[in-house]
């Protein structure tokens, strides 16, 4: 998926859960599975995960960042790399 396409997902699923980008946390990863995996080992929640594979690495960067800047939390604790970006 390209960016374009990510952000308007990652919009719509905010939206219809009623909540606000505060209260979601927004990642990026090339292991989908093992960083959920290392989530819940932290103890986190991860019920409400849901991810998407950008067109590129730089596209999910940009996607990140994007939505870091609206208020998600993120981009401090995980991977910096790989195309897959997730939100719980």
């Amino acid at each position: 998926m390209n960016a374009r396409e990510i952000v308007y997902a990652i919009d719509s699923t905010v939206r219809a859960s009623h909540s606000t980008y505060s209260d979601w946390k927004i990642g990026m990863t090339d292991d989908p599975l093992a960083r959920n995996r290392r989530h819940q080992e932290d103890g986190r929640d991860t019920r409400l995960w849901k991810q998407w594979e950008a067109d590129s690495e730089a596209d999910a960067k940009s996607v990140e960042a994007y939505f870091i800047d609206k208020g998600m939390k993120g981009g401090t604790d995980g991977d910096t790399n790989g195309s897959f970006v997730y939100i719980f």
